[in-house]
């Protein structure tokens, strides 16, 4: 019992200096990308970050024991791949923009999707 309370507060604390530091990274990438104007600055870090904490949050329950592909969860993750990846095709190889994903982006904001696909590449493989 004790050993899951401590594995508790430290994946709390965890969570808190992961946080921190994302909050320091997107300042760093925004003050960057207002001296140079150069909008990869801006891209990169709202497409990677909530990845990474997608993927700490996933580990909640703990460390996976095995290796195996769920099925089910595969369609979430390539939804989220696709909509976490789209950003980057407008501006590496000009894809037009789509209109559904202005809506999606508009309600749920730049870093939930991320987020999602972080969490899915966990919960998909792992287990």
């Amino acid at each position: 019992m004790l050993k899951r309370y401590s594995y508790s507060f430290f994946w709390t604390v965890g969570f808190l200096l992961l946080l921190y530091l994302a909050n320091r990274s997107f300042l760093y990438f925004d003050t960057k990308y207002k001296h140079t104007f150069n909008l990869s600055y801006n891209l990169w870090p709202w497409g990677t970050i909530p990845i990474l904490i997608g993927i700490y949050f996933a580990l909640y329950k703990g460390f996976p024991k095995s290796v195996t592909v769920n099925s089910s969860q595969l369609v979430v993750l390539l939804i989220s791949f696709l909509a976490t990846i789209y950003p980057f095709l407008i501006f590496y190889f000009g894809v037009p923009v789509v209109p559904f994903y202005n809506v999606l982006f508009n309600y749920n904001g730049y870093s939930l999707i991320p987020f999602l696909f972080g969490f899915s590449i966990v919960k998909t493989f792992l287990k």
